[in-house]
């Protein structure tokens, strides 16, 4: 894509100040896209915005703070994010964890699932209407080949019994598997 590809687009990236979701917004800022990078930590993704900024010549760079532990923080950010924005041409839901023992998130799921899934799934639904009024919108859900392995009990969903790291992550990662597809 050219310069000019992105240029009257609007792309929020979740998780966008590491890793995977940190080249997204690399390669996307060099497109001219207008870009929201939801981070948990404001302050430590502050340089990783500069940098990229500098790079790529494009000053349309913001940064949202989102804990996508917590609900309270989805519906606020995406309240926050549909009064600045009228439209959101792609959704990027990047942002993971992985957990080597068993954590809970603020309203007391089990943290992986609570992140890589309950969250975006949450956020998503409350962007909805602004995904709506974009013409062509899209929605991309990063996974890992890992939901090849995951099994999810209904029973025991938030693995209180029998927590494994791997296990919680390939749930996790079927589950938004499954969201992508339904």
């Amino acid at each position: 894509m050219t310069m000019d590809e992105m240029k009257e687009k609007t792309v929020l990236i979740t998780g966008a100040d590491g890793g995977i979701g940190r080249e997204i917004t690399r390669a996307l800022a060099t497109q001219g896209a207008t870009l929201v990078m939801a981070c948990i930590d404001a302050n430590a993704a502050r340089p990783v915005c500069e940098v990229i900024a500098e790079e790529s010549g494009n000053r349309a760079i913001e940064i949202m703070q989102l804990d996508l532990a917590s609900l309270a923080s989805i519906r606020q950010f995406a309240t926050r994010f549909s009064e600045k924005y009228q439209q959101l041409h792609v959704l990027i839901n990047n942002a993971g964890v992985f957990c080597a023992k068993r954590q809970e998130t603020a309203d007391g799921f089990e943290k992986t699932l609570g992140i890589n899934y309950l969250g975006p799934f949450l956020l998503t639904n409350l962007l909805l209407p602004v995904l709506k009024k974009t013409p062509e919108a899209r929605i991309i859900n990063v996974s890992s080949n890992a939901c090849a392995q995951g099994r999810l009990d209904l029973n025991n969903i938030h693995l209180k019994m029998g927590y494994q790291g791997f296990k919680a992550y390939a749930n996790s990662k079927l589950a938004v598997v499954l969201f992508t597809l339904e």
